[in-house]
Parts: structure tokens; sequence; C-alpha cells
């Protein structure tokens, strides 16, 4: 249908702005074109945080000043007898844990480079489809991982090709490097230990 096919097309596009935030992130923490301009990872990190930060909450404001603040926030909770207490306790927690993540990511970002952050948030991605599988699955049926339904394919099917596309590349990017035979570096003519044509050419010139 069409809705399928324009959200897939918003996925891929949010796909390509994930991945130009991480190639930009790394260029950033390698120093810019010159490399002399180095952010560390943990200012980096801040800068990002307050950008976001900012960007939310002049999206709430809007809401608040457009809808009210009782119609956005207040009842929203009642309508599921939500608690205030248990929001009060698990916001911190969230923002705790945010920036946790945040200092990680960049963390590893610093670490190990884009690409592989990047298919270390794609296996992330595939251990997600598992784990919601498992815990809601009983609350939601659109979790479960189903393979056949009423005799033909279901979309645990697609889920599980994802899955499989993800660990196969994880694999094959961590264990091709290990498979390629070392590169010799070229000999030095001034090294004793040195080919005989290197030597012819080194006292030539």
């Amino acid at each position: 249908s069409f809705s399928t096919f324009a959200g897939s097309l918003i996925l891929l596009a949010g796909s390509l702005g994930v991945a130009l935030y991480f190639v930009s992130c790394e260029w950033l923490l390698s120093g810019g074109p010159d490399a002399t301009r180095v952010i560390p990872h943990m200012a980096l990190a801040g800068m990002t945080g307050l950008s976001s930060l900012t960007i939310i909450t002049c999206y709430n404001i809007s809401l608040a000043g457009y809808y009210g603040v009782t119609s956005v926030y207040v009842k929203p909770v009642e309508a599921v007898n939500g608690s205030w207490g248990g929001i009060a306790i698990v916001a911190p927690l969230l923002v705790l844990d945010n920036a946790v993540h945040a200092g990680a990511y960049f963390y590893m970002l610093n670490s190990i480079g884009a690409v592989s952050a990047g298919i270390m948030k794609g296996l992330r991605a595939a251990a997600v489809f598992v784990l919601s599988a498992t815990i809601f699955c009983q609350m939601d049926a659109t979790q479960c991982i189903v393979l056949l339904q009423d005799g033909h394919l279901g979309t645990g099917i697609l889920k599980c090709f994802a899955m499989y596309m993800v660990v196969r590349g994880v694999f094959q990017y961590s264990v091709a490097p290990r498979l390629e035979p070392p590169q010799k570096e070229p000999s030095d003519p001034r090294d004793p230990n040195a080919s005989f044509c290197s030597e012819l050419s080194y006292g030539a010139f």
C-alpha cells in the first residue's frame, strides 16, 4: 500500500540521516579537514545534548501554548490513571539513562569509528526484535515473531531475515580483516637485511 511505501521511504531517509550523523560526529572528533581542531568526545556529547534539549523544550512550549498545559500533559495521564509519583521517579532515571547512553555512544564513536559504531547499533536493533517478542508478545500481538499464519508466511519472516542480515554483516565485518593476508611493508634500502636489488638501487642513487 501507499502508506507502507511512504513509511519505507521515511525509514530510509531516517537511516541515511543517522549515517550522516555518525560520520559527521567522527569527522568532528578527528579534528575536521585539517585534523587540528579536535573536539573531545564528552564535549561533543554535551553540545549535542544541549542542542537536543533546546529543540525539545521549544517543541513542548509550543504545544503547551497552543493546546494548553492541561490538554497536553494532565489529561493524558489522568485518562490512563497514571501516577504522578511514578512519573517523578521515572523521569530523572530516564534522563540519567540517556546521559549514560550518550556518553557511551560518543566514547565508542571516538574509539572505534563511525562504521563500527553503526554496526553495533544495528546489532542492538536485532536484539530489540528478540527481546520485544519475548517480553511483550503476550501484551501486543504485533511484537510477536510469527513465521506462519493461516497457512501463509507471517510478518516474522521479514523480522528474521532482517536479523539474519544484520548478524551476518556484523560477523563478516568482524572476521573479514582477520582472513586477509598481512601486507608486507616495503623494505628500507638502508636496512642491512634489504634485498640485493634494493641495495643496488640505493647505491645507484
